[in-house]
């Protein structure tokens, strides 16, 4: 959605289950826009930090 006012925009979508907060990284193109973003829900095991427990 974005902010008639403002211009500014927001992207809300719905995460499942969990704690609601999760990490995430926006990649901004040299001048600012923004090309893409990726967040982190923790579901895929990482190298060296065990299973993923619920």
């Amino acid at each position: 959605m974005t902010g008639p006012a403002s211009g500014h925009s927001l992207a809300a979508f719905s995460s499942g289950g969990g704690d609601s907060h999760y990490p995430t990284w926006i990649g901004r193109s040299i001048d600012g826009t923004i090309t893409g973003f990726v967040s982190e829900f923790f579901v895929v095991p990482q190298p060296g930090r065990g299973p993923v427990s619920k």
